[in-house]
C-alpha cells in the first residue's frame, strides 16, 4: 500500500533499530544456549543478624553471570524505606562480591533484598535465576542507665550471663572501673557523666553491643561546730574549746585535714593558728575537738577597727567528697550586758485590743533577748502611770530569750473611755531607744448592740475553703476603716489568729495565708469592728462561726507509683513480691512503656504516701517511686471577642501550614468528630483509668489552636495542615468548665504513646506546683529522641517560679501576654519563660462544632506549638535560639 511506502524516514530508522536490538538479544540467547550452564545466582548475607540501634550492619552480596556484555550493577534495599541503591563497583568479571554497611535508627525486624539493576537489561538477560535474594536483620535498642556511683566508694554492676564474654568497645568510662568477667566493678575516682559501649559475646560467637550511661557524683560534706558562738573578755586573751561534727551524704571513709585556722573581720585577716588538725571519717561521720586561744593582738586589732564581733574559720579538705568545707563561728569580744530584742503583746499575741468599760483584760507579756550578764531593772507603764516594777538578775548568755508577764495585781485600768498605751521600760542596762507599746481601747457601750455591723458571709456555720474564703458585710457611712478579726477557741481560751484592715465592706483572705494560719476542719469565729478617722471604735458586729473545708490535695491519696527501668538481670516480679511483703502495699496494675524502656507500677496503700515513697526510694536503687501527683490545665472560657492577631503580635509571617508535621496533644479529650479537627486527627488514645474517652472543652480548644482546618468556617489553626495525635491524659472536672485534672500515671503513659506515634512536637497545656521526677524521666527520654515539648508557665499571679513541666530545662516554657500589657502569670515568672504569646480572648474550637474564646497560658502554649509546627526548625536551631531573648523571632528568621 502507498501508505506503507510513505513512512517518515526517522520512523523507519527507529523501527529498523528496534528490529536490530531484538535480533541482537535473540542472537545472545542463542549463544548462551551453546555455552555450558554454570550455576549463576544472587545471594545476600548480613552480619550481625541481631544488631542494636546505631550499630553498623555489614551486608555481603555475591553474584555470578553466564557472561557479561556490559558492567552489571547489583542493587540492595535495606528494608527501612530508603529504596533501592546501586552497590559499587559494577561487576565486570563474574563471579563478583560486593560489600556495604548500613546503620538502622529505629528498632524492628528489617528484610534486606538484593537484585540486579532492572535498567541493565543485558545483565538481567544474562543472569540465571534466582535473580533476587533476601535476608532479615533484627534491630533492638540496647541502652542502659546504670545506678549512680560515688567517688571513693565500691561500685559493682552485673552486666549479664557469666558464660558470656564482655569487653569495652568505645566511649568514656571512669578509669577506676574495669570489667571483671560479667561485672563492672571498682572504685570511681573522678566525678562526671560517662557513656560507653560494651560488646557481649555468647558461646556461639553472637555479639550484642550495649550503650551504658553512668553518673559518678561526689559525696556532700557538712560540718557544724559546738558552740556556734562564744563571748570573751574585751581586755585579755581568751580560750575556748570547739567540737567539729562532720557528716557526709554517703557512708564513706575519708580523711579530713585543715592546716590552719584564721581570725577574720569581714574579709580582713587579723591573725591565725598555724596548726594542722585532722579527723578520720568512718561510715560518713567524724568528730574532732580543738582548743582555740585568741591572741591579745587579735582582740586589740578588732578594738582598733571599732568592731565587737570577729570570726574564727577553718577549711577542711577531703579526698573524695565534694569540695572543701568551711567551719566558721562568731566570736564576740567583750561581755557587755545589752538587750537585742524587745517585743510586747497581749496574751492573745495581738498588739491592739478593744474592751468595754470595766471589762477585765487577761494581761500582757514582753519577750526580751539579751547578750552577756547583769541586773535587769524596768517597769510596766500604762500611759504615764507606773503599774509594776521588775528587778531580775540574768545569767551569762550569748543569745537567750526570756518572757516576763504583766502582774495580775493591779489589773490594767479600764474605767476610762478612750485609747491607752502599755509599755515595758528598761532602766538597766541604760538603753536610749523608743520602747515598743501595745494599745487597748476602752469603749463606753456595747457597740454590737447600739451601733451594729451586719455580717453577710460566711454566716451560720458555713463550710468554706481557703480558695473562696471571702468575708463581706453591710457598709456604714460613719465608718472610715473596718477591722476584721478571725478568732479560735471559746471563752477565756479564745484568741485572735488573724486580723486585717479594709476600707471596703469585704475582704478576701489570701490563699497562702489561709493555708498557714487556719486548720482544715476546725471551727472559727469572725467579727468586724468599725473605726473612725482617729482609729476609735464606733461600731461592731456580732461574732459569726464558719468551718474550713477540705483543701485540694496535690496528689491522689492512697496511691503510689513506681517507675522501673527494664534492664538485664532485674526480676521485676521478684521486686514486687519483696515490696508488697515488706510494706503496706497492694499491687493495682502494671503498664509497660516500651518507648521509654520502663514499666509503670501502681500500688494502693493505707500508709503515708510521701513518707512510704521516701523510705522505699532510699532502699531500692534504680527506681523512681512517688505519689500520683495532680496537674491542672491552664485555660478558662471567655465570652469576649479576639482582640489580637497572633502573627502581628510576633511580627512574623507564616511560611507554611505545618503539613505532615505530627503534634501530640496531652490534655483532656479532643472532639474526634469536630468538622474543623477530624480530618487532621491521625491517632488518639485514652489513659484515664475508669473513664471512657470523651470530647472535652480544654483539649478540643488546644487542638483547634494548633491544627484546626482553614476551611472558611469555624476557627482556623496556626498549623492547619499538621497531623494531630489526641492523647487523653486529663479528665474534665465539671461539665460546664474547661478545667481539667491530670495525673502523673496518665501523663507518663501519654508521653510513651507520643513517641510510639512518631510525634515531632508534644504540647502539654497543664502544670503542677511540684517537680515530678517520674514525669521528668519521661520528658528526658522524649527530648533525647528529638521530640520538642512545650508547656505553659502557669496562671497564678502569686507564682514565684515556672510551673512543672515548664520548669524542666529541656521543655520550652510559654508565658502569656494580656491586652493591658501585663504578663501572665506575672512579670517575674514571664521573664523566666522561653517565649511570651497572647493569652487573652483567644478564639478556640469547642465540642459539638462550636467556637468560643478562652484565656490562659494553656492557649499561649498551644500557639507556640502551632508556630513551631509551621517553622519546623531542627534541634540545633531550637537550642541556639533558646539562648536568645526572643525564641520565636529567632526561629522565624
Amino acid at each position: 500500500m502507498k501508505t506503507q511506502k510513505n513512512h517518515h524516514p526517522s520512523t523507519r530508522r527507529s523501527s529498523v533499530y528496534s528490529m536490530k536490538r531484538v535480533s541482537i538479544f535473540i542472537f545472545a540467547f542463542f549463544l548462551l544456549s551453546l555455552l555450558p550452564q554454570a550455576a549463576s545466582a544472587v545471594s545476600i548475607t548480613a552480619s550481625p543478624r541481631s544488631a542494636s540501634v546505631g550499630q553498623p550492619v555489614t551486608i555481603t552480596l555475591q553474584s555470578s553471570y553466564s557472561s557479561v556484555v556490559t558492567p552489571c550493577f547489583i542493587q540492595v534495599n535495606y528494608g527501612d524505606g530508603s529504596g533501592w541503591t546501586n552497590i559499587p563497583p559494577a561487576c565486570s568479571t563474574p563471579p563478583c562480591t560486593n560489600t556495604t554497611t548500613h546503620t538502622y535508627q529505629l528498632p524492628g525486624t528489617y528484610r534486606i533484598q538484593a537484585r540486579t539493576n532492572p535498567s541493565d537489561i543485558d545483565c538481567v538477560a544474562l543472569l540465571i535465576p534466582p535473580a533476587t535474594a533476601s535476608t532479615t536483620v533484627t534491630v533492638s535498642t540496647r541502652e542502659i542507665d546504670l545506678p549512680d556511683g560515688v567517688v571513693g566508694m565500691d561500685y559493682a554492676y552485673e552486666l549479664g550471663d557469666r558464660t558470656n564474654r564482655y569487653r569495652k568497645k568505645s566511649g568514656r568510662m571512669d578509669s577506676g572501673l574495669k570489667i571483671v568477667r560479667n561485672k563492672l566493678k571498682g572504685i570511681p575516682i573522678k566525678q562526671g557523666t560517662y557513656r560507653f559501649q560494651i560488646t557481649e559475646t555468647d558461646r556461639r560467637g553472637n555479639t550484642v553491643d550495649t550503650w551504658y550511661n553512668l553518673k559518678i557524683t561526689r559525696a556532700m560534706l557538712t560540718v557544724t561546730t559546738t558552740p556556734d558562738k562564744v563571748t570573751l573578755d574585751r581586755n585579755r586573751a581568751g580560750s575556748f574549746r570547739l567540737t567539729y561534727h562532720f557528716k557526709s551524704s554517703e557512708e564513706l571513709d575519708d580523711t579530713l585535714s585543715s592546716p590552719r585556722g584564721v581570725f577574720l573581720a569581714g574579709s580582713r585577716q587579723l591573725g591565725s593558728i598555724n596548726k594542722n588538725i585532722s579527723a578520720r571519717m568512718t561510715k560518713g561521720r567524724a568528730q574532732l575537738n580543738e582548743q582555740v586561744t585568741i591572741p591579745l593582738s587579735v582582740i586589740k586589732a578588732a578594738q582598733r577597727m571599732g568592731i565587737d564581733t570577729i570570726r574564727y574559720q577553718r577549711t577542711f579538705t577531703p579526698k573524695y567528697m565534694d569540695a572543701a568545707t568551711t567551719s566558721s563561728i562568731g566570736v564576740t569580744v567583750g561581755t557587755g550586758f545589752t538587750f537585742t530584742k524587745i517585743r510586747i503583746t497581749f496574751l492573745d499575741k495581738t498588739s491592739k485590743k478593744f474592751v468595754k468599760r470595766k471589762e477585765k483584760i487577761d494581761g500582757a507579756q514582753v519577750e526580751l533577748r539579751y547578750e552577756g550578764a547583769g541586773l535587769l531593772k524596768g517597769y510596766w507603764q500604762v500611759d504615764d502611770r507606773i503599774l509594776a516594777r521588775v528587778t531580775k538578775s540574768l545569767p551569762f548568755a550569748n543569745a537567750r530569750t526570756i518572757t516576763l508577764r504583766l502582774p495580775k495585781v493591779p489589773p490594767l485600768p479600764t474605767h476610762s473611755i478612750g485609747s491607752h498605751r502599755l509599755r515595758f521600760v528598761i532602766t538597766n542596762p541604760p538603753m536610749r531607744i523608743p520602747f515598743p507599746q501595745v494599745i487597748y481601747v476602752v469603749t463606753g457601750e456595747d457597740l454590737a448592740t447600739s451601733h451594729p455591723i451586719h455580717l453577710l458571709s460566711p454566716i451560720k456555720g458555713t463550710t468554706t475553703d481557703t480558695g473562696a474564703l471571702k468575708f463581706s458585710w453591710k457598709p456604714r457611712h460613719d465608718v472610715a476603716l473596718y477591722k476584721l478579726e478571725i478568732l479560735a477557741g471559746k471563752g477565756k481560751n479564745q484568741k485572735s489568729v488573724f486580723s486585717a484592715f479594709s476600707k471596703k465592706p469585704s475582704y478576701t483572705l489570701p490563699d497562702r495565708i489561709g493555708m498557714k494560719k487556719l486548720i482544715e476542719g476546725k471551727k472559727y469565729r469572725w467579727r468586724i469592728t468599725g473605726l473612725d478617722h482617729d482609729n476609735n471604735p464606733i461600731a461592731r458586729s456580732r461574732d459569726e462561726e464558719f468551718r474550713l473545708g477540705s483543701r485540694p490535695l496535690s496528689y491522689v491519696p492512697g496511691r503510689l507509683l513506681m517507675l522501673v527501668t527494664v534492664r538485664p538481670g532485674l526480676d521485676i516480679n521478684k521486686l514486687l513480691t519483696t515490696l508488697t511483703s515488706k510494706y503496706p502495699l497492694t499491687l493495682e496494675g502494671r503498664k509497660p512503656l516500651p518507648q521509654l524502656g520502663r514499666e509503670l507500677v501502681t500500688f494502693a496503700t493505707s500508709g503515708n504516701v510521701e513518707q512510704l515513697g521516701r523510705v522505699i526510694a532510699a532502699e531500692q536503687q534504680g527506681i523512681v517511686i512517688q505519689p500520683d501527683y495532680l496537674y491542672l490545665t491552664m485555660g478558662a472560657i471567655s465570652e469576649q471577642a479576639n482582640r489580637n492577631n497572633l502573627f502581628q503580635f510576633l511580627r512574623l509571617k507564616a511560611t507554611s501550614t505545618g503539613k505532615g508535621v505530627r503534634v501530640a496533644i496531652i490534655d483532656t479529650g479532643v472532639d474526634l468528630h469536630h468538622d474543623d479537627l477530624s480530618p487532621n486527627i491521625v491517632a488518639h488514645a485514652n489513659f484515664i483509668k475508669g473513664s471512657p474517652y470523651r470530647a472535652e472543652i480544654h483539649g478540643t480548644a488546644v487542638a483547634g489552636i494548633i491544627g484546626a482546618l482553614a476551611n472558611g468556617t469555624g476557627s482556623a489553626g496556626i498549623a492547619p495542615g499538621s497531623s494531630l495525635i489526641a492523647l487523653r491524659g486529663c479528665e474534665q472536672v465539671r461539665p460546664d468548665k474547661a478545667e481539667g485534672r491530670c495525673y502523673s500515671s496518665s501523663i507518663i503513659q501519654a508521653i510513651d504513646a507520643a513517641i510510639t506515634n512518631k510525634a515531632r512536637f508534644i504540647n502539654m497545656s497543664l502544670g503542677a506546683n511540684v517537680p515530678d521526677h517520674l514525669v521528668a524521666s519521661g520528658l528526658d527520654t522524649a527530648t533525647d529522641a528529638g521530640i520538642v515539648i512545650l508547656a505553659p508557665a502557669g496562671n497564678d499571679p502569686q507564682q514565684t517560679r515556672l510551673a512543672f513541666p515548664a520548669s524542666h530545662p529541656k521543655v520550652i516554657s510559654v508565658a502569656g501576654a494580656l491586652d493591658n500589657g501585663r504578663k501572665m502569670p506575672n512579670d517575674r515568672v514571664a521573664a523566666l519563660a522561653d517565649c511570651v504569646l497572647p493569652a487573652q480572648y483567644i478564639q478556640v474550637t469547642l465540642p459539638g462544632n462550636r467556637v468560643s474564646f478562652m484565656n490562659g497560658t494553656s492557649m499561649a502554649s498551644a500557639e507556640a506549638a502551632g508556630l513551631l509546627a509551621d517553622l519546623h526548625p531542627d534541634a540545633e536551631k531550637i537550642t541556639a535560639c533558646r539562648k536568645t531573648p526572643r525564641l520565636l523571632a529567632c526561629l522565624g528568621k
